[in-house]
């Protein structure tokens, strides 16, 4: 009998038709060394009854008995993945049905801890694009860990190499709410020491882009806040780099600075952008709040220096010079990136410059 290489781990909430979408995109597939999991945080919609209409043994329905939230439920579907490998999606993403055999010979040759691809948007643009296809175990994985486009979907896992109970434990432990969004970050950091990455292309799935999105999101924050909050945004900062403390030792200090870095821009010029933008606001459903990039940088700063006393007892001089070289270029080159997204997003040109600016960061 022939084994399952590949698990295409579906989480739902509701939208029917997009997880019908979804689904069919890999029905279109008619080997049997697939299974799509189908792990179902308690919808209001029949989704029993679409999986049933398929009438495909491929297709595995499991429904939670209480919500448990976006991270959570990343958590649970994996754990039904009986594949070598577990190719996670949400909803509103798709697979290239012709990109199934090629994700499915990656899945084979097992050379890899964690696998991802290029992806295209709705309109068959490409969206993401790498010029590496290997990033060796350790230090290599683990830049490229901070490069990577970093979402949910388009991310397949090794299934051996996965600690399910470890990220369950951590996310309990330190009280990760349902708008946490941040496991699949967790799971991707700790598979940088356990194996190497590989990217594959050509393109291989379909990302919904948010920025041209018409639907409304399910993983909206019930208070009203934004996902894209500061307070949840710095919330996400310190979850990755206690995660990081706990699962990277030697690596830790290095990941420490990459997240600085990156969280930085997030909750800066990041937030600045999509506080503002009309398209997002109406798909997470919040709106804009008073914003300031100065002052969120010196409360960012302020994070970052408690955050560090606890590791290291003491602000040392090595930090304030590594803190001092971020900061600085946050507030010059973060600046000039900031106005040229401004000026192009949710335009083709921001898909292009997207592409490209990835493209670059990945070869280095």
């Amino acid at each position: 009998m022939m084994g399952i290489a590949v698990s295409f781990c579906i989480t739902v909430y509701n939208q029917s038709e997009l997880v019908k979408r979804c689904i069919d995109s890999i029905v279109a597939y008619k080997g049997n060394n697939i299974e799509i999991v189908i792990s179902d945080d308690g919808s209001t919609e029949d989704i029993k009854t679409l999986i049933e209409e398929y009438h495909d043994e491929r297709i595995k329905y499991y429904v939670n008995s209480v919500n448990l939230g976006h991270d959570r439920n990343i958590v649970n579907a994996l754990s039904k993945a009986n594949g070598k490998y577990a190719f996670l999606l949400r909803t509103r993403d798709m697979i290239i049905p012709s990109a199934i055999p090629l994700i499915i010979g990656a899945a084979e040759k097992g050379q890899a801890s964690y696998i991802t691809g290029e992806a295209v948007n709705q309109e068959g643009d490409i969206k993401i694009r790498y010029s590496k296809s290997m990033f060796k175990k350790g230090d290599e994985a683990l830049e490229a860990n901070f490069k990577l486009f970093i979402h949910p979907s388009g991310n397949m896992y090794r299934v051996s190499d996965l600690e399910l109970s470890a990220i369950s434990s951590f996310l309990d432990e330190n009280n990760v709410p349902k708008d946490g969004f941040i496991v699949h970050s967790l799971l991707r950091m700790q598979l940088a020491l356990k194996g190497n990455f590989r990217l594959i292309s050509p393109a291989i799935w379909i990302y919904a882009d948010t920025e041209t999105s018409t639907d409304k999101a399910v993983n909206r924050s019930a208070n009203g806040k934004s996902v894209y909050d500061p307070c949840l945004v710095e919330k996400r900062f310190l979850y990755e780099t206690r995660w990081a403390k706990q699962v990277l030792g030697e690596y830790y200090y290095k990941a420490f600075f990459r997240l600085v870095s990156m969280y930085l821009d997030l909750v800066t010029w990041g937030v600045k952008l999509t506080n503002a933008d009309k398209r997002t606001q109406k798909h997470y459903g919040y709106e804009a709040i008073p914003f300031s990039v100065s002052r969120e940088r010196k409360r960012f700063r302020i994070i970052c220096d408690k955050e560090y006393v606890q590791i290291a007892n003491s602000i040392d001089t090595n930090y304030k010079r590594r803190m001092g070289k971020i900061f600085l270029k946050n507030s010059t080159v973060g600046a000039v990136k900031y106005l040229i997204r401004k000026c192009t997003y949710g335009s083709w040109l921001y898909n292009k410059l997207s592409v490209v600016y990835k493209k670059i960061c990945i070869k280095l």
